[in-house]
Formats: C-alpha cells, sequence, structure tokens
C-alpha cells in the first residue's frame, strides 16, 4: 500500500535530525542489490563498513523510484532492496560487522521498526513517504527513527551527511587505534626509564 515515488517539498522533523522512508507504488525484486551510480550490477559482497537498505512495497517500476535508486548509489556503493518486509527483517538479522542505514516506506514503517529497533546492527532508521503527519505519531515513540521525510532532496542531504559521518568515525577510530597503543608503549618506557633512575639515585 505504498505511494508513489512523486516528491514533494514538505519535511517533519521528529527528532534534532531528519530523515525519510520510502512509500510508493512499485513492484521491485527482493534482496537485489544495486552497484554503481550509473550502471547497477549485482554484488555478492559489501566493501563498505555500513549498508544502506531501503524497504518498499515497490521499488522498479517508475521512473521517480529508479531515479532515486540511482542516485542513492551515488551516495553509497552498496544498497539491498527490499519488497517485503519479513524478508527484509530477515537479512537485517543476519548482518554482523556493518551498520544499517534502513529507508522503510510508511506503509511498513510502524512494524518493522517495532520488530529491529533494538537490534545493535541498525545505525538510523529514515521514514521516507508522502504523507508525514499520518505517520508522525509512532515515529515520535521510536527514537531510533531520525525523521519523517517527504522530499528525496532531503534525504539524500541527511544521508550523505550520516553516512560520511559514519565513515569519518571508523576512519578515526582506524587511526588513533595504533597511536593509542604506541602511546601506552611510550608511557610505558618512560615510566621504566623512571624508575631505573630513582634505583640508582
Amino acid at each position: 500500500m505504498g505511494a508513489s515515488c512523486t516528491r514533494s517539498n514538505t519535511v517533519l522533523p521528529v527528532n534534532t535530525q531528519a530523515v525519510s522512508t520510502a512509500s510508493k507504488d512499485i513492484n521491485d525484486l527482493p534482496g537485489q542489490t544495486f552497484t554503481t551510480p550509473l550502471v547497477p550490477i549485482e554484488l555478492n559482497e559489501n566493501l563498505e563498513h555500513f549498508t544502506v537498505i531501503w524497504l518498499d512495497a515497490g521499488i522498479d517500476t517508475s521512473s521517480d523510484c529508479i531515479n532515486t535508486k540511482q542516485h542513492l548509489l551515488s551516495i553509497i556503493n552498496y544498497l539491498k532492496t527490499f519488497t517485503d518486509s519479513a524478508k527484509c527483517i530477515d537479512y537485517i538479522k543476519t548482518v554482523k560487522e556493518e551498520k544499517v542505514f534502513l529507508i522503510v516506506s510508511g506503509a511498513y514503517g510502524e512494524d518493522v521498526v517495532s520488530e529491529i529497533e533494538n537490534l545493535p546492527q541498525i545505525r538510523i532508521v529514515y521514514v521516507f513517504c508522502q504523507n508525514a503527519e499520518k505517520h508522525k505519531e509512532w515515529v515520535s515513540n521510536h527514537s531510533i527513527v531520525q525523521g519523517i521525510f517527504t522530499d528525496t532532496e532531503k534525504l539524500y542531504k541527511k544521508l550523505t551527511e550520516d553516512v560520511q559521518l559514519a565513515d569519518s568515525s571508523l576512519l578515526s577510530i582506524a587511526i588513533l587505534s595504533p597511536d593509542s597503543k604506541e602511546n601506552q608503549v611510550t608511557d610505558l618506557n618512560q615510566q621504566k626509564t623512571a624508575l631505573r633512575k630513582w634505583s640508582t639515585d
């Protein structure tokens, strides 16, 4: 019972950040993986530290939704799409290493969020729909949902910011962790030197 992928200009912030989910009337191949902004290719392995998942009743028959899909692929090169909520939830539960950014239609939103919001792999949920007011009440009860979006451009912007932030955090960890260990060794050596000096005084 998704809506179409036509765009509007309404955004309803829910928490401090705003995001959205896809609700449209289109049919997709469940669990299909898309890669590269220009030529979607099925990819069997995610090389990122995070995964963008888009759940909607249909994703592949509307030109607007196809364009949305291609734009998402310009943000992250690994995109999983589902039209069946049960299959989507099952897939999310198999994700062990990556953090999940979930875009979900308003039609699926409440039931799916209730099912997955406590999973450690879920980082952010975006509700993407045409009727923000319709979903405002239930969204306010789920902190994992950052907001409701009815405009694709706003969704792109927010998703880009969140993915870049996640990527930067992971890079910082990768860079700082070796330094931290090195500093610990340096501090330990300094302590040993000081101890030897104290012993000979």
